[in-house]
């Protein structure tokens, strides 16, 4: 039976609200007058934003924060608190990004930072929300996964690692809230219609391969995943599954088939391997410096 949730009561805590789903979280929460705190890193974007949701008859409120720099994160978190004088009641970890490239080559600062926005930063912001929640007797926790959680790909490691380590953590959540009145929302969007290829910054041998054009362009309008999100939350949801077919299967024959799974991976990925055989061939005539370098 579908819960009557006041959402005019409710204060919303977005992350990667300047662009894809979390902007469109926001914009159809701003519609029923839900408080909104809308973190992001663009400030002309969340600036446009902001009023957009004001306009709307939502009271709005930007934070413009960089997540791969967590230290400070406390401190400015109290100060918005302090300011709205309310304390959030659900939570989106939408904020997320991808820098591809291979594992040889891929700095490992690089992997730190991906994980510091993919997993680190959902972890923080639920230490810093979930007392008050269980305190109040109510709270919601949605945390945006991927497909790249059921198997990793290459020269997604960084991505995929950070994905699925976001899982486990849900996993470990959602049985730690269980009897409580604070809820989790685990939502695999699938494909759709984002600035996620533009946004990807590649590094090392992959910063020249073009991904976009290697890549289907998805069709699904992020308008149609807030929709079922909005619905998960009234209805008691726990979980929301919008992959393909392929996805979903391949999740399963992950763990009973691996290495089908795993040639079928390397069969779809082939025009990505023949570029890394080219990028191979052109260090391998550098020994003296590949090998001071990858030693």
């Amino acid at each position: 039976m579908r819960n009557r949730l006041k959402w005019k009561e409710q204060v919303a805590f977005i992350t990667g609200a300047s662009s894809g789903l979390g902007r469109s979280l926001a914009i159809e929460l701003s519609k029923r007058k839900t408080t909104l705190i809308l973190l992001g890193r663009n400030p002309s974007s969340l600036d446009e934003l902001k009023k957009k949701c004001t306009e709307n008859g939502s009271a709005s409120y930007s934070l413009r924060y960089d997540l791969t720099n967590l230290d400070s994160f406390s401190d400015v978190y109290g100060k918005i608190i302090s300011k709205i004088k309310k304390n959030p009641t659900l939570l989106f970890n939408c904020a997320g990004y991808n820098p591809p490239g291979f594992i040889m080559d891929t700095p490992v600062n690089v992997f730190e930072e991906n994980f510091r926005v993919n997993t680190f930063a959902p972890v923080l912001l639920i230490q810093q929300m979930l007392p008050k929640m269980l305190k109040n007797n109510f709270g919601v926790i949605v945390n945006i996964m991927s497909s790249g959680m059921y198997h990793s790909f290459p020269g997604m490691g960084s991505y995929c690692s950070s994905k699925m380590a976001l899982a486990a953590l849900h996993e470990s959540l959602k049985t730690e809230l269980d009897g409580t009145s604070v809820r989790t929302l685990y939502v695999n969007p699938g494909a759709f219609q984002s600035n996620y290829f533009q946004n990807m910054r590649p590094h090392g041998a992959l910063q020249t391969y073009n991904f976009q054009s290697k890549v289907a362009a998805s069709v699904k309008k992020p308008e149609i995943v807030v929709e079922k999100i909005i619905s998960a939350i009234e209805d008691g949801g726990d979980e929301i599954d919008l992959s393909t077919w392929k996805d979903k299967i391949g999740c399963h024959l992950n763990y009973w088939m691996p290495r089908f799974i795993d040639k079928m991976i390397v069969k779809s990925n082939k025009a990505l391997l023949e570029y890394r055989d080219k990028y191979f061939q052109r260090i391998s005539h550098k020994k003296n410096s590949v090998g001071k370098k990858y030693q």
